[in-house]
């Protein structure tokens, strides 16, 4: 038995496949589409945005402008993030003639995507139930 995870953009996939002989057999499957890639990206652009407020006294989750470049720097930070340790994000201009400079450890990315991870793991343990497998029948 098998358990594919795929974590899109904009869903989660989570699937398990009963493999025999070279023939598949699906067994059970689960998909969500309220937890994805994007909002990993939404949270981590959310927290820049925090961080710019801290350090420059200026909220700018109301300035649409504003808030696409940081969930622009946001995404390149999550791919960097995911081979990297750190990232620096550097936006020029941010707000208000403001250039907004960053650095994001891997470990602080986790904390603040604490609760999409957890909820991105969740369907795993409910979809091995659903299948009447444990976690010990799951080989791949």
């Amino acid at each position: 038995n098998a358990l594919v995870y795929k974590l899109g953009g904009s869903s989660l996939s989570v699937t398990i496949v009963e493999i025999n002989s070279g023939m598949y057999r699906v067994l059970a499957s689960h998909t969500d589409d309220s937890i994805g890639g994007e909002c990993f990206t939404k949270a981590l652009a959310l927290y820049l945005a925090s961080e710019f407020q801290r350090l420059f006294k200026h909220d700018v989750r109301s300035n649409m402008r504003a808030m696409m470049k940081l969930i622009n720097n946001a995404e390149v930070a999550k791919h960097t993030l995911s081979t990297l340790g750190s990232s620096n994000c550097f936006l020029d201009s941010l707000h208000e003639g403001l250039d907004f400079d960053c650095s994001v450890s891997r470990a602080r990315f986790e904390s603040v995507c604490s609760a999409l991870f957890t909820q991105s793991v969740q369907p795993i343990q409910k979809l091995v139930e659903k299948a009447g497998l444990s976690g010990n029948e799951i080989s791949k």
